[in-house]
């Protein structure tokens, strides 16, 4: 669990390492991109330390708006409260649209916890570093919205 959502983790696939809210070392492979994926892409959110996971697990033409956007937002609010269990979109399906030993485009499905509501987005990841790399998150500079799904026919189903 990080912060009320349910993150799939595998000892052998990732993440291997876990320190504060950075999450890393995934499997140089399609499970290890698709775990990087939901990781990452749920610890840049909801992390305190979301500076942090951005610079060292991020990548990206919108990365820079992101962190200016998101200071601004934070700036403004006079206190920040994490989610409360029932509040965050769950993981609840995948759909490969591309794969390669350095980069994934990943549909992501969610669900809301005990609800029927079904969303998808995409996420990229991309391997930097070659043979001691990790995969990081992209962050474009026009995020896409999620998109309501009726079911989740064409994807791999995923639960707790």
């Amino acid at each position: 669990m990080f912060r009320t959502v349910a993150v799939p983790a595998s000892p052998t696939l990732g993440p291997k390492r876990t320190a504060g809210d950075i999450a890393r070392c995934y499997a140089h492979n399609s499970a290890g991109a698709l775990l990087a994926a939901l990781q990452i892409g749920t610890r840049i959110p909801l992390s305190t330390q979301w500076i942090k996971v951005v610079k060292e697990q991020s990548y990206g033409e919108g990365r820079d708006g992101y962190v200016g956007a998101r200071a601004r937002r934070e700036a403004k609010e006079s206190k920040h409260s994490s989610p409360k269990p029932g509040e965050m979109l769950q993981p609840a399906g995948f759909r490969f649209d591309s794969y390669s030993d350095q980069r994934a485009v990943i549909s992501l499905a969610y669900r809301q916890a005990g609800g029927t509501l079904i969303q998808t987005n995409t996420a990229t990841v991309q391997w930097q570093g070659g043979a001691s790399g990790d995969w990081r998150f992209e962050l474009p500079r026009s995020p896409g919205p999620f998109q309501k799904l009726g079911s989740l026919q064409g994807y791999t189903q995923w639960g707790p």
